[in-house]
């Protein structure tokens, strides 16, 4: 330790007072994403004690317990982490003071450029705020593209070494080994499972802030008073070392926890190990059952093949029967073809016999009776075209279940040429099988085990990082909520100004039109008389020019006058201060057309 750090130790954190008049010297810290500070925290609110840790102090207080586990070193512990918290809240108070410092002359300079302009500032400020967190998102974006190439590079140079070892075997193990290659995917998949559910946490928790970012910004006069309110609970938990004390046992007792659970699941493994040998024994028995099967399968398959050539002779026979069918129809419908015309030569003759005699009713007839016998024709050829079609289709038919039925043939012969090769085959090769897949799986176990331990540990660190920019972004929140407080306490004041002003413009310009009234009737009834002379008109208007004094309105409000301190301004009304004895003046315009 340093002269510094023991300095630190022996001087209690100094507080700072704020410009509302509460005292402050910490921030609102976010929430570690690491599963011990998670238990650390649930067992804390059980607890009757308040409770609240930072991300420095976390940090060391899983590099404390990670290295030392026993009772005996609390002691020590509690020394080392001292100088950590102090430091912590050093640090804070003199950020905390650069930060008030840069309010103060941002303050300064927005009074000197824009004065009244107010929407103009807000406008830039949230500007400025949706730029950065539009930043911080493409960043996290950004990262979560890399860790996605980094895990799909690990995965295609997994399947490039099963490639390698598989392309080595032949076609015909590949698939009857698919079953004992399943545990092993299984057991890739629970890995997998576990990184997706950390990849998918991480993306609600930064999901969740930046939902409590836009939030907050639309909610910021509302989160104000609880934003106090816990920064002074914080700084009675961090005075508090009985407080820290009870902390450091709970973490203890949650350690223990975990190695508890740690062995527990470490027997589970042992288990699991014990009924995959088992399931390997069940599996080789399985083998030699299917094997016997096969044979069975084989003899089946020899039956179903004598039963498709009696099929075959059946459907041959059937087709000589439709062949003999499909000419007597169509021998039958050439006869019929040759009465029909016959029949409506016979009727042309007598019609035209009868066509001297009754032309207008032959006429009428003919047109019925030609209509009728065009219909029938039609009908009769559309008849003969779907026979000829449906000839068509039983001689394709014909052919394709002849190609069928040798196509069968040949593959069955195959098949059962196959089906015997390969009963030999894996006879031979199970043993060896067995013995060069478990040492394959032994070998993949430990290198994924490595690969996804160290993959873990670079996420946490990315994790607090990225927890360490959410602070900073929560105290820029912080100083952007205090000026928005400000800018709406001087607009409220201006605009009672305004109204003040208003109805002082209201109540000259009827003052001003009395007056013209009054001048207007004087001026009527001297006419009238015939007494009126020029000089007294002089006179006259010397006299109404002198009763009505046009004058500027001077504001009592600092900020008018292009003061820096917009807190102590002087809240008095146009017609009760000092500086403004009359109180019938006008208002005389600006440039603007505003009224001064």
């Amino acid at each position: 330790m340093t002269h510094q750090d023991r300095s630190l130790i022996s001087q209690p954190p100094t507080l700072i007072e704020d410009q509302n008049g509460f005292n402050d010297s910490t921030t609102v810290p976010s929430t570690s994403t690491t599963n011990d500070i998670h238990d650390c925290i649930r067992s804390s609110e059980e607890s009757p004690l308040p409770h609240h840790t930072t991300p420095s102090v976390t940090n060391a207080l899983n590099h404390s317990l990670q290295h030392t586990m026993n009772l005996q070193h609390f002691h020590q512990q509690l020394q080392i982490l001292q100088p950590y918290v102090w430091n912590y809240l050093m640090e804070n108070e003199k950020e905390k003071q650069k930060l008030r410092n840069e309010i103060d002359a941002i303050r300064t300079q927005n009074d000197k450029r824009f004065g009244n302009d107010l929407k103009s500032l807000l406008q830039e400020t949230l500007q400025l705020l949706s730029q950065k967190l539009n930043q911080h998102s493409q960043e996290e974006m950004k990262q979560r593209s890399e860790d996605s190439k980094q895990m799909e590079d690990l995965f295609t140079q997994l399947q490039q070494q099963l490639e390698t070892t598989e392309s080595i075997r032949s076609k015909l193990l590949e698939k009857k080994t698919q079953e004992l290659l399943e545990s092993g995917n299984h057991q890739l998949e629970s890995v997998t499972n576990i990184i997706d559910t950390s990849f998918d946490q991480h993306n609600t928790e930064c999901r969740s802030a930046h939902s409590s970012w836009e939030n907050e910004i639309k909610s910021l006069e509302k989160n104000v008073d609880a934003l106090n309110t816990s920064n002074l609970e914080i700084l009675h938990q961090v005075l508090n070392n009985q407080q820290w004390a009870g902390l450091f046992d709970e973490v203890l007792k949650c350690k223990k926890k975990d190695m508890e659970l740690r062995d527990e699941l470490l027997n589970e493994l042992k288990d699991r190990h014990v009924q995959e040998k088992e399931l390997w024994a069940l599996q080789n028995d399985n083998l030699h059952q299917y094997a016997q099967e096969l044979e069975n399968v084989i003899e089946q398959l020899r039956g179903q093949v004598q039963q498709q050539d009696e099929t075959i002779q059946s459907l041959q026979e059937a087709f000589e029967d439709l062949e003999q069918e499909q000419f007597c129809v169509t021998e039958s419908h050439a006869r019929q073809v040759a009465e029909l015309t016959q029949q409506y030569e016979f009727e042309m003759k007598e019609m035209e016999m009868r066509s001297a005699l009754e032309k207008r009713q032959i006429q009428d007839q003919q047109l019925e009776n030609s209509l009728a016998l065009k219909t029938f024709i039609g009908q009769q050829e559309v008849e003969i075209t779907k026979l000829r079609k449906e000839i068509a289709m039983l001689n394709r038919e014909k052919e394709s279940l002849s190609q069928h039925c040798d196509n069968i043939e040949t593959e069955l012969q195959e098949q059962i040429i196959h089906l015997e090769s390969q009963v030999l085959e894996l006879d031979q090769h199970n043993h060896e099988l067995t013995y060069t897949h478990e040492q394959e799986l032994e070998s993949t176990r430990v290198l994924l085990q490595n690969q996804y331990s160290q993959q873990i540990e670079e996420l946490q660190n990315e994790i607090s990082k990225k927890n360490e920019s959410l602070e900073l972004l929560e105290t820029e929140l912080q100083i952007l909520r205090e000026r928005e407080n400000e800018y709406q306490q001087e607009q409220n004041h201006l605009l009672q100004e305004l109204h003040l002003m208003k109805q002082l413009y209201e109540d000259q310009t009827k003052e001003l039109e009395f007056y013209k009234r009054a001048h207007l009737s004087h001026l009527k009834n001297k006419r009238e008389v015939g007494h009126t002379n020029k000089e007294e008109e002089e006179q006259d208007g010397e006299n109404v020019g002198s009763s009505i004094s046009i004058t500027s309105y001077i504001p009592s409000h600092k900020f008018c006058q292009s003061s820096t301190s917009p807190r102590n301004r002087n809240h008095s009304s146009p017609s009760t201060s000092p500086s403004n004895p009359n109180k019938l003046k006008f208002l005389a315009p600006s440039r603007n057309g505003l009224f001064m």
